[in-house]
């Protein structure tokens, strides 16, 4: 997914409401009957052929000869005996003809030989229906039907032969050997057996297996009474050696029972190697802790405090890493301050707390609960920029005129001392006339930003604004509300500030002329075959816009443009979001195709991403007379870009499932009851209708769509009634009736009641 900064900016911010986790314990991937920006995993695509929701090579049957040609090829054969004798004087030409048909097929024998042979390394994933794909660096990933997995698991390093039917651009083939196996965390029910041993069996579904407790090993974990039938457990991985039997596991603890309060969080953090508490060093080295004398520091820091900067955080934030500050320069330019947590000054690198951060090297939010990169000492306390505070900071200044044109920007560690905590409510109320202290300042912020909006757009950064839910739990962790988020004036000014820091500082470094090491946030262009794919989806849509092979941030943002009245506008939005390439952390900089970037970075998050802090060192480093970049940073930034990138997709795996989990808990409990919807998506499987009042997806399944058999017309995404002509499309409004709910799987089901015909046939 290109994931649009600003959108992550907005999103890093909003999961800051979450209550921090302490030394207690929640966290896509099982991701069932998927939402949009989910199915390409799950098997469960709800896009056609075009967008990649054709049966994967391998699985596709070839049809048999029937008919005519049948008979011919029958006849043929039959006849084959009275064939006449050859001509005299032709024998040494049949025998020459001969020879080189035998010469043919031998070649052609060879080259299928060697196509059967081919051997491909690479990283498998597994999805929840049990297939897998081998990804492949230099080539399209490898389909691997559930039958054909051997004993690889979710992650590992394996081998994978092709088969020669493959299609070349979507091959398909079988795991011959497990070239490296991955930490394999296993959280699931233990049951049991007679014979003193049990059996855990995954709650992740991309696990196709049950692992066996052989009874010794029971004996040797020595958990107790604590060990009872159907409790959750944790385990790791011991062995497997064979498809046809189980493999065995090392049991680790227990971890609850499946009714607990809050075991979800901790099944799904766990299950992905996310630790529910920070060791015991790291604690003791939390605990001495303490703020350094400010009246030291300000004597070589840049002191702000006179200044007046404020917070804008969500309404119950516990941690505040980011403050601004505004004022007119004697020139006529405005100064912006982006004044960040000073993380650096209290972790030193290399200590417990900076190795156990860089091994989590993210903050993963569960709507209520966190699991925090940094202690909640640091966290929440001595590096939170609260009111009336002196904190240390590292400040981006940034001079701009009204237009929203950069003029300079410098980077200086600084003392500040916020005035004021605003939440996102606070700060839009103020915009829109409420008086207050900051109220002028605040004004000044937005303009500028709109006018730094403005230019970043015609610059053709693209502004995906698909809607998330918004989950709201009571004191038993059960989902009350869902709701669509929205992005307010006051969240928009604060993305686009932050952005603009991130921007000015990624370019400040990689326009310097020296080659530094840095971290950059990169989102590379979008493939030529899933360019195509977007395409061809579009003209199936019937909109007339063409994409150069040379696809530009412009060419994305003028589909949103052409799109944003019609009915099929999520649609659209999603299958362009997924044609493009996932956004990660490199050393090297390719800038930032999805915001039109020259480069990009991470700056402002240093509480919850490791990226930003490490950034900030060598920011430090370069910015001082005396300090270098050690020579172990430089080698090992890849590293750090490499293990950042992975925690993010973890984190944003965990986050999707847990939210997916309480949407289906939420629907649970209105099985029975109707609501209007929206026909987001089609498959092979039936159609997936996304709810109005809430949004969450279920799928209505092809059988249950109507008494007439309705069949998949994929390149005009719709179902049509081989009977009546019926036709259920892409944006069609629907009313529905939510018939069953599979919590653990992640899937609603839905039956259809009604279709508004003055839309569903045009």
């Amino acid at each position: 997914m290109a994931d649009s900064e600003k959108n992550s900016e907005k999103k890093n911010r909003s999961r800051r409401s979450s209550n921090r986790r302490g030394a207690s314990d929640r966290g896509k991937a099982a991701e069932g009957a998927k939402s949009s920006g989910e199915a390409k995993s799950s098997g469960e695509s709800r896009t056609p052929r075009a967008a990649g929701d054709s049966k994967p090579s391998g699985e596709t049957k070839k049809p048999r000869r029937s008919g005519a040609a049948g008979n011919q090829k029958s006849s043929g054969r039959a006849n084959k005996s009275r064939r006449r004798t050859p001509p005299a004087g032709t024998k040494k030409t049949d025998d020459a003809k001969r020879e080189t048909d035998k010469a043919k097929r031998a070649e052609r024998d060879t080259s299928s030989r060697q196509r059967s042979t081919q051997r491909i390394e690479g990283d498998i994933t597994v999805t929840s229906k049990g297939f897998g794909f081998v990804l492949v660096a230099d080539g399209p990933d490898i389909f691997v039907h559930r039958d054909n997995l051997g004993t690889a698991l979710e992650g590992d390093r394996v081998r994978v032969e092709v088969f020669p039917g493959s299609a070349k651009h979507k091959p398909a083939g079988r795991v011959i050997e497990v070239v490296n196996r991955v930490e394999h965390p296993i959280v699931g029910v233990f049951r049991k057996n007679r014979d003193g041993g049990g059996e855990v069996f995954p709650s992740d579904d991309r696990i196709v297996s049950s692992f066996l407790i052989p009874a010794a090993e029971v004996k040797r974990a020595g958990l107790g009474r604590k060990l009872r039938n159907n409790v959750v457990v944790k385990a790791s991985f011991s062995e497997w050696h064979s498809p046809a039997q189980k493999p065995t596991a090392h049991l680790e603890a227990v971890v609850g029972k499946p009714n607990d309060p809050g075991i979800d969080v901790k099944i799904i953090a766990l299950s992905r190697g996310l630790r529910l508490d920070f060791p015991e060093d790291v604690e003791a080295e939390a605990a001495k802790l303490a703020l350094p004398d400010m009246r030291r520091e300000k004597r070589r820091r840049l002191d702000i405090t006179r200044r007046t900067t404020f917070t804008i955080d969500p309404d119950d934030a516990q941690d505040f890493d980011d403050a601004l500050s505004v004022r007119q320069l004697d020139s006529g330019l405005f100064e912006i301050g982006v004044h960040i947590a000073d993380v650096t000054a209290l972790v030193p690198e290399g200590g417990p707390i900076d190795i156990e951060a860089r091994r989590r090297a993210t903050s993963v939010y569960f709507v209520k609960e966190v699991l925090p990169m940094l202690p909640e000492k640091l966290s929440n306390e001595l590096c939170s920029l609260k009111p009336n505070s002196e904190r240390l900071a590292y400040s981006c200044f940034i001079t701009v005129d009204s237009l929203g044109k950069v003029h300079n920007s410098e980077v200086r560690e600084t003392v500040i001392r916020s005035d004021f905590r605003l939440t996102y409510t606070d700060a839009q109320q103020i915009l829109e006339g409420r008086p207050h202290e900051v109220a002028r300042d605040l004004h000044t912020l937005q303009l500028l930003a709109r006018a730094l909006r403005t230019e970043r757009e015609e610059s053709g950064s693209i502004d995906f604004d698909l809607p998330s839910p918004v989950i709201t739990l009571d004191r038993d962790g059960i989902p009350a509300e869902v709701t669509r988020s929205e992005r307010s004036e006051s969240q928009r000014l604060i993305e686009e500030l932050m952005l603009l820091a991130n921007r000015k500082i990624a370019e400040s470094i990689f326009r310097s002329g020296r080659r530094k090491a840095f971290v950059y946030r990169i989102h590379e262009r979008p493939s030529a075959e899933d360019v195509a794919t977007l395409q061809t989806v579009l003209q199936n849509l019937g909109i007339p816009l063409t994409i150069p092979e040379e696809v530009s941030p412009d060419d994305f943002s003028r589909i949103l443009d052409v799109v944003e009245s019609l009915d099929v506008r999520d649609f659209v939005e999603r299958i362009a979001l997924r044609s493009m390439t996932k956004a990660i952390y490199s050393s090297a900089n390719a800038g930032h195709f999805g915001l039109a970037f020259e480069a990009y970075t991470h700056f402002t998050s240093p509480i919850r991403r490791y990226a930003d802090l490490t950034v900030h060192r060598l920011l430090k480093s370069y910015n001082s007379r005396f300090s270098r970049v050690r020579k172990s940073l430089r080698e090992d930034l890849e590293a750090i870009c490499e293990q950042c990138s992975r925690a993010e997709r973890v984190a944003v795996d965990a986050e999707r499932d847990y939210q997916r989990k309480k949407t289906m808990e939420f629907l649970h409990r209105r099985i029975g009851r109707s609501y209007r919807g929206v026909i987001a998506g089609v498959s092979r499987y039936g159609m997936f209708v996304e709810l109005e009042h809430y949004p969450i997806e279920g799928m209505v399944p092809v059988e249950s769509i109507g008494e007439d058999t309705y069949l998949l017309d994929e390149d005009n995404f719709r179902f049509v009634g081989e009977s009546s002509g019926v036709s259920y499309r892409i944006g069609d409004p629907v009313r529905v009736k939510i018939r069953a709910v599979d919590v653990n799987e992640r899937r609603a089901y839905f039956d259809l009641q009604e279709l508004d015909r003055s839309s569903a046939n045009q």
